[in-house]
């Protein structure tokens, strides 16, 4: 398959050669991404970006809170749709392996004012996202040791993490294989704990009931729980990043579908079979669901104060870790806006810029890193994951119509990959991602309408200007290295 297969938006459209990512045009030199991560290495960026740790201790906290026993369902029917948006993922990755990953996809594939759309939409989700987990993390030590302020904890742990980033991206891999040792290690204890001290039947599994205080059981419909769908996708999301690396990865363009498929499914695994011990395992659901801290109750209830703590501490490790390999994975997004000169040129040129020494985007990573800092500073995990959850959905909205409209439009002509269950696939995620958006508050879907009218008036004012005419979506990355 050729670049120009590949790199060019479709029928009809411009067909010059696009520039590389080395000599970008009008004699400017720039430097690329450094091709260097190894398989393994990205599964493991991609599963810690993912951080099924901060799933299990953050969002099914709020997830219970909100579903009660309805969570395995919720969690359930989230990874049927995962899997329907991983295989679109899989494909669209192999077929366009741009670090901008959703924002280049859609751009092509469908139109450029939805891929530009696309790329607000994301880079306020990874803010949002990433300022959840280091708050998460935070309030669950903040539970061992009340005197601890999780703001600012959080912050700073985000700040050290946006430094830690900047370095050069293979050794930070290496360092990520390391923590995802201990990740495991925390979800692991959490099953042994909930299965070796069965409390609750298959109807803690299998009756949805949201409990009061007192342990009152109400019955909760099909709605509900659809409604919370968004919180497991969340949980799950972030197996699309591997193609945010697809310009790094050695092995060809096939690695990159694998990578993502064998993240997603990693993820899965390791989130559902806690879900199920906590459900089994705890002594009280009652108490668990109504607890300020679930999985506080859950753990010391189960052993004693002294492994909660232990767990504490390998969980804000995980969570450190999550935040580093998020904000190396999300940055390389917003390094290549810059590089498809997404802004005004001055900016786009010092968001592409890429350090000689370490290979790695720097200045895309601290612009990144600043406003996480700042939201994790002032605000509250529920709200967080809650906004979050809605920017996830609607991006995978995109992601499967892409996958849809790029074989309808047959863009590019010939593919390497392509997904199993074709049509079926696609068709079911779109159907479930939309529903799923009906369900959600009226106040996240107005203020997910403003910010896409927001991108929409940009678009028109700056990127279709006269002025401009820079959004050309057309930078190729450099064929991938043995």
């Amino acid at each position: 398959m050729s670049q120009q297969d590949i790199g060019q938006p479709g029928p009809g459209a411009d067909a010059r050669p696009a520039p590389s990512a080395s000599q970008p045009g009008k004699g400017e030199e720039r430097v690329p991404l450094s091709r260097s991560l190894k398989l393994l290495e990205t599964v493991a960026l991609t599963v810690a970006a993912v951080a099924p740790t901060a799933g299990v201790f953050i969002i099914i906290p709020v997830a219970l809170v909100a579903t009660g026993t309805g969570t395995f369902y919720t969690f359930l029917l989230g990874a049927a749709i995962a899997v329907c948006v991983g295989y679109c993922y899989a494909e669209l990755g192999v077929a366009f392996p741009y670090s901008g990953g959703e924002y280049s996809i859609a751009g092509r594939v469908l139109n450029r004012p939805i891929g530009f759309i696309t790329l607000v939409m994301w880079m306020i989700q990874i803010v949002f996202g990433l300022s959840a987990i280091s708050l998460g993390a935070a309030s669950y030590l903040n539970g061992i040791w009340p005197n601890l302020n999780p703001n600012l904890f959080g912050a700073g742990m985000a700040a050290v993490a946006t430094v830690i980033a900047v370095f050069r991206v293979n050794r930070g891999a290496k360092v990520t294989v390391l923590f995802m040792l201990i990740e495991l290690a925390v979800l692991a204890i959490i099953a042994v704990l909930g299965f070796s001290h069965i409390h609750n039947g298959t109807a803690a599994l299998f009756s949805p009931h949201l409990f009061s205080a007192s342990g009152h059981e109400t019955p909760i419909g099909i709605g509900t729980i659809v409604a919370s769908i968004s919180f497991s996708l969340y949980t799950y999301n972030g197996y699309g990043s591997a193609v945010y690396f697809s310009e790094e990865l050695t092995g060809g363009r096939r690695q990159v579908g694998r990578v993502v498929l064998l993240s997603l499914f990693a993820v899965v695994l390791v989130t559902i079979i806690p879900v199920i011990a906590i459900l089994l395992g705890a002594p009280s659901i009652a108490a668990l669901s109504n607890s300020s801290s679930p999985m506080t109750y859950f753990v010391t209830t189960l052993s004693n104060k002294t492994l909660n703590t232990v767990i504490g501490v390998m969980v804000v490790l995980s969570v450190f870790n999550a935040v580093i390999a998020g904000i190396m994975s999300f940055a390389r997004i917003l390094y290549c806006s810059g590089r498809d000169h997404a802004w005004p040129q001055p900016i786009s040129r010092w968001v592409a810029t890429v350090s000689p020494k370490s290979r790695a985007p720097w200045v895309a990573t601290l612009i990144l890193g600043v406003p996480i800092v700042v939201l994790t500073a002032a605000s509250n995990v529920a709200t967080v994951v809650t906004f979050t959850g809605v920017l996830v959905t609607i991006v995978y909205v995109v992601i499967t119509l892409s996958a849809i409209a790029s074989r309808w439009r047959k863009i590019p002509a010939k593919r390497e990959y392509r997904m199993p269950l074709w049509p079926i696939a696609p068709l079911l995620a779109l159907a479930a991602t939309v529903y799923v958006m009906t369900q959600q508050t009226r106040g996240n879907l107005e203020i997910t309408g403003w910010i896409l009218l927001g991108s929409l008036v940009y678009f028109v004012l700056f990127l279709r200007s006269k002025r401009s005419g820079r959004w050309t979506l057309d930078d190729a990355p450099p064929e991938n290295e043995e």
